[in-house]
This record gives structure tokens, sequence and C-alpha cells, in this order.
């Protein structure tokens, strides 16, 4: 069954008013809405109760009780995968112990991550690439692979884009955004001092921006046109960051299947061109 959570997330913009506060407290805080009543939900978010009733029938469950069941087997769920593949590095470590531990991080990455995913947001950053003159992507470090990763995909469906590793050619190309330009960023933390540079001065500029960070608050999704976010994980390991670059990825994909969609017929046509353009001679 869907997500309960990721439901509320794609039903969003089409919420009535007093609706909409409710599912954006539930969204907020559904480890506490799991232990309010009709009564508690409604003080906290501001609405009726009979708002309450129409917010959990509008989602597909019978009533409050039904929605408050499958909300707690969400939160459950996920709480439950965190404390299940948590690995901490030691010596000598079991390799089977890695390999659960690795694909259980991955695997609770993603579980949160359709809970977080906003189609909303995912749908106007696929807008915003459509409409632009020039797709100026950022990334470094471990972000870098991803900014490649989207800069491929883009290159090959047609889209105009930059990309460049050095972070000195990042500041400069975007000092040379220009009004209808989109500019890419991707840092997990948000918070990478030269990161932060490029989306300051792409805003300056006049370009849009659309960023793809970590779930919490920071300085660059602050400045965001439209702000994606991957799961913050609390794990003792880190693994070169694979973990938060898998959701990433998963990100990127979502809109390049979309972009694709958009103009099926021209973006097949543009893939079989690159295709047969890179393949090697005579293969």
């Amino acid at each position: 069954m869907e997500s309960v959570l990721f439901t509320i997330r794609s039903f969003l913009p089409d919420f009535p008013k007093a609706e909409k506060k409710v599912a954006e407290y539930v969204l907020f805080e559904p480890l506490k809405v799991i232990h309010y009543n009709v009564t508690e939900l409604a003080r906290h978010s501001g609405v009726s109760q009979a708002a309450i009733v129409r917010f959990s029938r509008r989602i597909g469950m019978k009533g409050f009780p039904e929605f408050k069941v499958q909300l707690s087997q969400d939160v459950v769920s996920i709480s439950d995968r965190r404390s299940q593949t948590d690995l901490e590095l030691k010596s000598d470590m079991d390799p089977a112990q890695v390999v659960k531990g690795v694909i259980g991080g991955i695997q609770s990455s993603l579980d949160k991550l359709e809970i977080l995913c906003d189609v909303h947001y995912i749908s106007r950053a696929v807008d915003l690439l459509r409409k632009a003159r020039l797709i100026s992507i950022f990334g470094i470090g471990a972000s870098a692979f991803v900014a490649q990763s989207l800069y491929q995909k883009l290159t090959r469906i047609g889209f105009l884009c930059s990309n460049t590793q050095d972070t000195h050619f990042q500041i400069m190309a975007a000092c040379n955004l220009q009004p209808g330009d989109v500019a890419f960023m991707i840092s997990y933390s948000g918070e990478t001092s030269d990161m932060v540079t490029c989306a300051q001065l792409a805003k300056k500029r006049g370009a849009s921006l659309i960023t793809l960070t970590g779930e919490t608050e920071n300085a660059i999704l602050a400045l965001a046109d439209v702000a994606l976010r991957v799961p913050s994980m609390e794990q003792t390991y880190r693994t070169g960051a694979s973990v938060p670059i898998v959701s990433q990825i998963a990100i990127i994909d979502m809109i390049y299947f979309l972009l694709v969609s958009k103009n099926l017929n021209l973006s097949m046509k543009a893939l079989e061109e690159t295709m047969a353009a890179t393949r090697p001679r005579g293969s």
C-alpha cells in the first residue's frame, strides 16, 4: 500500500485551505499526530474536527481512525528500518553484517525519500528546466558525481547545459548567468561555502535556482526557487556519502523521466542520435 505521507504530499497543492493546514501539520509532526485524537489534532492544526474528517476521507481513508492506523504504520516502519540498519565501523568486520548494513541503509533512505519527496516541487523543477535558456549545474565533492549524472542525462536529450568540477570555474559560471537561465545546485549539506557563493551569485544575476540538498534547513535551500530534498540519515558510518548519493540520483532520475515524457518523440530521437554518435566504431 502506498505511504499515507506520500499520498498527502501528492495531494498538497489541491487541498482546500482548512485541509491543507491539517496536511502541513501532519507532514511536519507525524510522530506527534499518531498520539492525538481528532479533537487534539483539530486544536493543534487550527481547524475544525469536521475538517479533520474531510481530510481523512479525501486521502482515501474511511475516517480519522483508519488514517491514524496507516500513519502509525508509516512512522513505525521507518523507525524500525533505521534502527535495524545502523552500522558501526570496527576492526575485522563480518562481511555479512557489512552487506546487510549498507543495503539496509540504502533501503531505509529510499523508504524515507518516498515520504519526503514532494511531487509538486518536482513538477515545478521540470517546468523551470523545460523553459530554461541555459541550465548550469553545480556540485563539488560527492555531489559532483550527481551533478555530472544530471549533466549527462540532460545533454543527451537536447538541453543546453554547463557543468565543471573546478570550483573557480563554477563560481565564474554563476557570475555569467542571466534571467531565463536555471542554476541547479546539488549539495547534501547545503552549507559548502563555494556552493553558497554560487547560489548567491546565481540569484543576484536573476537566474532561477533549483536546489537538491538534505532535508534539514540550510543556506542553499533558503535561497531556492524550488527546493528538492533527500533524507538526512542519522548513521554512525560514512561510506563515501553513498547513501545520500543514491537518494539524489533517484531524484535526478525522476526529473529526467518526466522531461523525456513531456516530449517523448524528440527525446527518443535525441537519445538514439547520441547513442549512435558515441557507439564504438564497428560495434
